[in-house]
């Protein structure tokens, strides 16, 4: 339904913005016509923002699949040249809200969307993650696409950084696996945020890694099953080398942490 609103307020903007055109496209009384693109720019803008204003009057109200189109149709807002920034501003707020639903398949929609709003939506993930882990009961799919979307964006500033090596202290096993596996997707930021990320990792997991290689460690033995391979994963990908375990990055990382090539 929203959807359609937004289709038709532009086509009623477009409309109105023909019917002020003179005979030659320009104003009545013989003024100069817009430049190029400049009418149909001002008309997506103005249906954006009254998209926006309907979206924001109906939180709440919606049904699953409406607010599934309405997170689908913020994102485009967002991502549209044509619309202003301070008529998108609000998206990924109103996002954020649909994050908050009890309905996993809304609130996982909005968690996946924060992925396209840049370092805005890497802090809103955080915040979904946090408040998502602090439930008496955290939902793991909700968590887990926390985790996904801050994997994808690869956010560098150093709150982001931060909070993915927090995490990786985390009491439960498999935050831990989705913390490092997160931090794999950071293959290709600057040099200086690898390294102290790869410090972290390889300080947080070397000692499992190495107590879980006798088998009498029965917890560590499953905690090196859960966090293994995303946490090898991500040593490589951090290191741009290919290690079996974080002993060998321990080694490889001593040798060349003062490396010139960290400071790209």
């Amino acid at each position: 339904m929203s959807h359609k609103i937004w289709m038709s307020a532009a086509l009623v903007l477009a409309a109105a913005s023909a019917a002020s055109a003179g005979p030659d496209g320009g104003a009545g009384g013989g003024a100069q016509p817009n430049p190029p693109g400049t009418a149909p720019a001002a008309s997506k803008d103005a249906a954006a923002a009254e998209y926006i204003k309907d979206v924001q009057a109906k939180l709440g109200k919606q049904s699953d699949q409406e607010a599934k189109e309405s997170i689908k149709k913020l994102v485009e807002i967002w991502k549209d040249k044509d619309v202003t920034d301070a008529t998108k501003k609000p998206a990924p707020d109103i996002v954020a809200k649909y994050a908050r639903e009890e309905k996993t398949a809304v609130a996982t929609d909005a968690i996946d969307a924060f992925a396209e709003f840049g370092s805005t939506g890497a802090t809103e993930a955080l915040e979904t993650l946090d408040r998502t882990l602090k439930a008496k009961e955290p939902s793991a799919d909700i968590y887990k696409h926390c985790f996904d979307t801050l994997k994808k964006l690869a956010d560098v500033k150093p709150a982001t950084v931060k909070a993915l090596q927090e995490y990786l202290k985390y009491k439960t096993d498999e935050v831990v696996a989705k913390a490092a596996d997160a931090m794999s997707g950071y293959r290709n930021a600057p040099g200086k945020v690898r390294r102290g990320m790869l410090e972290e990792l390889i300080k947080q997991t070397e000692g499992v890694s190495s107590g879980a290689k006798n088998a009498k460690n029965s917890a560590l033995v499953h905690k090196w099953q859960v966090i293994g391979g995303p946490a090898v994963a991500a040593l490589n990908a951090l290191s741009g080398q290919t290690f079996k375990d974080p002993e060998e990055a321990r080694k490889w990382f001593n040798d060349h942490k003062g490396d010139k090539s960290w400071d790209t």
